[in-house]
């Protein structure tokens, strides 16, 4: 099963504007996302399912924003009863894995 995100996925026109107008601008024109403002050198979890739901402006020291994250669709697959993965379709590649037993490991 194909996982697609809602309305507009990405932003690059927003480069340069101030943080709060750009995730303003964001969640008007994509009412299905929130909009996040992160400072440069902030730690964040990285995704390991596809989020559509939430898109990451990246601003420097002065809230002018540097990078605006990408909605990224993904694909979904069951394997078998118990097991499940989840495959992201991004540069970075991660895998969850549910095995029978119930425990996790990634991949």
């Amino acid at each position: 099963m194909s996982l697609e995100c809602k309305g507009k996925s990405s932003w690059p026109e927003l480069v340069g504007e101030r943080g709060e107008i750009a995730a303003a601008t964001i969640e008007k024109e994509n009412p299905f996302v929130t909009a996040e403002i992160v400072l440069k050198g902030t730690i964040v979890p990285a995704d390991l399912v596809p989020v559509c739901s939430r898109v990451r402006v990246w601003v420097d020291n002065k809230g002018i924003v540097y990078q605006v994250e990408k909605l990224r669709p993904g694909e979904f697959r069951v394997c078998g009863r118990k097991n499940l993965s989840f495959f992201i379709l991004s540069e970075l590649h991660f895998s969850l894995v549910a095995t029978p037993n119930g425990t996790e490991r990634g991949g």
